[in-house]
């Protein structure tokens, strides 16, 4: 679940999460830099050779108007976006429980926006760790989201 969560915010990490969103609205033009990603996206994954931690599967994610800054617990970091919409990063450090009792994860990413907010292409990296620090797996992926309700 946690995990589910941080690769969402990956996909949307210039973006937003909200509720669901109608399949019909678009990201919003703005007047400068890049529209604010809103709609139906579809985020693939693609591990880079030498990642031990597995495939991602893709996923169709609502994207709405919220703009988050920080992790719910129990994870903690933060979100940045430009001012422009058009690139954005985050760390974060969640509970990583499907590799036993006090394992946990370090998780960065970077991406860039189209300046239509129909794509977003970036890198997110996963570290996992067992309770006493030892690392488990480790991976970087190239993410894509694509808007699939507006085009």
């Amino acid at each position: 679940m946690v995990r589910t969560l941080i690769l969402v915010v990956a996909a949307l990490l210039v973006a937003g999460c909200g509720g669901a969103v109608a399949t019909s609205i678009c990201p919003m033009p703005v007047d400068s830099g890049c529209a604010q990603p809103r709609g139906t996206y579809l985020i693939s994954y693609l591990e880079e050779d030498g990642g031990t931690c597995g495939l991602i599967e893709e996923r169709v994610i609502e994207v709405g108007a919220e703009l988050p800054t920080m992790f719910d617990p129990p994870c903690s970091g933060m979100i940045l976006r430009s001012a422009d919409f058009c690139s954005g990063s985050f760390e974060a450090t969640c509970p990583a429980g499907r590799f036993g009792p006090g394992a946990y994860n370090e998780q960065y990413s970077t991406s860039t926006w189209t300046t239509d907010g129909l794509r977003r292409e970036g890198v997110y990296r996963e570290v996992n760790f067992t309770a006493g620090g030892e690392v488990i797996c480790e991976s970087t992926y190239r993410v894509t989201a694509v808007s699939t309700s507006c085009r």
